[in-house]
């Protein structure tokens, strides 16, 4: 679990993506263990363990999945670059036609609110270039609830 918060935390793309191989290895080698304990002893110790490590895989799945997959397709991106351009361009149309120069200020507070919008989307959707980051609180949680459990033991 270390490895992957560490590749998270400090990583780049190409960092993050070879934790995740790391990861699924070790996966792999902990899954082939657990169906041969589970052969050679069939206990409900042993397929509560089998039941444990396939829901450990299930949520790095889904890890994967929302934090790296899932973006935002380009026609998305495409409507609100048109729409901020749109509204922005008729909103400066109006302030140039009633010549206010009150509206002025309210159109540069417009414009700021969107490219806010826009770069807070954008941080959203981005997770792996560290603009706005994901606490790995419960990871870390996790990984001393586990250090305390192995050092307690006898």
């Amino acid at each position: 679990m270390n490895l992957l918060v560490e590749g998270v935390q400090t990583g780049t793309s190409e960092k993050i993506e070879w934790t995740i191989d790391q990861a699924e290895e070790m996966h792999n080698d902990l899954w082939s263990r657990a169906v041969d304990i589970a052969a050679q002893q069939p206990t409900p110790i042993s397929a509560l363990f089998v039941q444990s490590l396939n829901d450990v895989f299930d949520i790095h799945e889904t890890r994967i999945t929302v934090g790296i997959n899932y973006r935002l397709p380009g026609i998305v991106w495409l409507t609100l670059y048109g729409l901020a351009v749109l509204s922005l361009g008729l909103g400066g149309y109006e302030i140039g036609l009633t010549s206010n120069r009150k509206l002025i200020l309210a159109g540069f507070l417009t414009a700021v609110a969107f490219s806010v919008v826009i770069l807070l989307e954008i941080a959203l959707d981005r997770p792996d270039q560290h603009v706005a980051t994901i606490t790995q609180a419960a990871m870390l949680d996790t990984q001393e609830d586990i250090q305390r459990s192995m050092q307690s033991q006898p």
